[in-house]
């Protein structure tokens, strides 16, 4: 078999090259998903503490908003007390 004109390889010998181009495409490809795996899963990690995070915050800001509305409705009923 003639490859660019200037030199020849057996047809075996290139068919062995392409089986051993394609099976080390095949560990990239693979490399590469496994790689997008632990990615993904860092991703979704890294989001579900943000969002323990949130809502933590979400649940002190109830906490400090039912404190705010009851010290209201204290300080109103005293206010209508001494009326």
């Amino acid at each position: 078999m003639k490859l660019a004109g200037s030199f020849s390889v057996p047809l075996p010998e290139h068919i062995s090259q392409l089986h051993a181009e394609y099976a080390d495409l095949q560990r990239k490809a693979a490399e590469y998903h496994k790689a997008s795996g632990v990615d993904a899963m860092n991703s979704v990690t890294t989001a579900m503490d943000e969002l323990q995070g949130l809502s933590v915050l979400h649940e002190r800001a109830i906490a400090h908003s039912a404190e705010q509305r009851v010290s209201l409705q204290e300080a109103d009923s005293r206010t209508k007390c001494n009326v």
